[in-house]
């Protein structure tokens, strides 16, 4: 029964752990699952973001390049001619200006930043840009190339300007002057916001310094990178964050760059990352509603296996306690006391003190129970079972019912003169025990017979002792204890 005990708390480990092991593995997958769908989210907004950065940057190239055509025949013109009809060339300005609806002027200075052309002429001769940084730019670098200036605010409309300028010089070759052609800020920006980038979302051209030249809305950590801009960049996405202004609160922007080359600009596109995530807690909601209902269905399984094995291993406890029971007296069966015995035997050779073992049989029983009948003899043995079972206290005695009216008691670790004083109360006990068959009282007695486990004494050997000292006992008048 005990190795069935064991077994029973193995199949349970067993079963608790397969259990255990398969909720945090759907916890573990459910986990994976959110983080992988976190990942792809977040790699399908980068993706999206580089695209559009890609494009949005091809758009500025396009533009710079065609402000570059109508510069350098301007550069040309001004440095080929000895003398300028200024109603021509303001001529050929308005032509250009007709052409686009992004550029806000065309404008020649001199040497010394004095207007030579603009849109309008009126006011040309008061006017003087030598201050803006195109123009102190152009005066320190003796090249031809191009030069997008930071925005400022033009003096001929206050309008919020983004400038490309370039050089000319004088037949000697020293600076003669620049010209510049502006673009409208408010068009880059109006046609950025047509982006749906999500609330903190941003579209920024920057430069090489960091300075933002364009852009959708203003963001520090974002837009200042200009670092983006520089020939041997190599991370086009990455991730930053803001901070709304509202509620101070730390957004997620996903963000990329694509570089408007032969300018040293590049283009900054952030998404939104909260946005870009807006599936994330009906993932995180599906996965923790079907990971918990796996769970659940796990756990009712490991409950309802944990009590079929709790009831096979009752039944089969149930069926042991029955197969090694008397049916009759229910105290220990004739297999009961032949294995507890074998066992008692096996470890005689490690106790010091020996086991005593007794042989009880009930006298006259078979006139008792052709005088009252059987069902007053099967009541005369529960009895008899029930006073023979009272003074067993330790786990490692035993009483058992022999055959008929034969009943043994086995004694572990207990001497053959003690196991007698405890005989002899037990005897005393049985004889005045209060038996009444039709209110009249009825005497009952037994015969004991007591040998001890001798060291080397084989089962037989003790048997044919225990069983000659009870027929003593009964040869000597009955009701009495004999020990051999």
């Amino acid at each position: 029964m005990i190795s069935k005990k064991i077994k029973q708390r193995l199949h349970r480990f067993v079963l608790h752990a397969v259990i255990f092991s398969a909720c945090c593995a759907v916890i573990g997958v459910v986990i994976l699952s959110i983080i992988a769908g976190r990942a792809a989210a977040i790699d399908h907004a980068e993706d999206n973001a580089e695209n559009l950065a890609i494009s949005l940057a091809r758009q500025l190239d396009d533009t710079f390049k065609m402000a570059d055509a109508t510069l350098g025949p301007m550069v040309d013109l001004m440095e080929g001619a000895a003398r300028i009809d200024p109603e021509k060339l303001h001529a050929l300005v308005l032509r250009q200006l007709g052409r686009s609806d992004r550029i806000q002027g065309i404008f020649v200075y001199d040497e010394h930043g004095n207007w030579v052309l603009s849109p309008k002429q009126e006011g040309v001769a008061l006017a003087n840009n030598s201050d803006r940084d195109y123009f102190v730019f152009h005066q320190n670098h003796d090249d031809d190339q191009s030069y997008v200036g930071k925005p400022i605010l033009s003096r001929m409309d206050g309008e919020r300007i983004l400038t490309i300028s370039r050089r000319f010089n004088k037949p000697d070759d020293t600076f003669g002057g620049v010209v510049l052609i502006s673009f409208k800020t408010s068009y880059f920006e109006a046609l950025y916001q047509q982006f749906d980038l999500g609330p903190q979302g941003l579209i920024n051209l920057v430069n090489s310094d960091g300075v933002v030249l364009l852009s959708s809305r203003l963001n520090n950590e974002v837009a200042q990178n200009g670092d983006q801009c520089k020939s041997d960049a190599t991370r086009t996405t990455w991730q930053a964050s803001s901070v709304s202004a509202k509620d101070r609160h730390r957004n997620l922007i996903i963000a990329a760059s694509a570089p408007v080359p032969p300018y040293d600009l590049c283009l900054v596109v952030g998404l939104d990352g909260d946005e870009a995530l807006s599936t994330m807690p009906l993932l995180i909601t599906m996965g923790a509603v079907g990971g918990g209902l796996i769970v659940m269905l796990l756990l009712g399984a490991a409950l309802w296996l944990d009590r079929k094995l709790i009831e096979t291993l009752g039944n089969e406890i149930k069926l042991i306690e029955e197969s090694r029971t008397d049916a009759l007296t229910l105290v220990a069966n004739r297999r009961a006391f032949d294995n507890h015995l074998a066992a008692m035997l096996q470890a005689a050779p490690l106790v010091p003190t020996m086991g005593s073992i007794l042989l009880i049989d009930v006298d006259h029983f078979k006139g008792f129970n052709d005088r009252y009948g059987h069902q007053e003899g099967d009541e005369c043995l529960r009895r008899v079972a029930h006073e023979l079972s009272s003074i067993v206290h330790r786990p490692e005695d035993l009483v058992a019912r022999y055959g008929g009216e034969e009943f043994v008691l086995l004694f572990e670790r207990t001497p053959s003169h003690e196991a007698e004083k405890i005989l002899e109360g037990l005897r005393a006990d049985v004889e005045t025990c209060e038996f009444f068959y039709r209110d009249k009282q009825v005497k009952v007695t037994v015969s004991f017979g007591l040998s001890t486990l001798r060291p080397g004494e084989d089962l037989e050997t003790l048997f044919i002792r225990a069983d000659e000292a009870m027929y003593q006992a009964k040869r000597a008048g009955r009701n009495r204890v004999i020990v051999l």
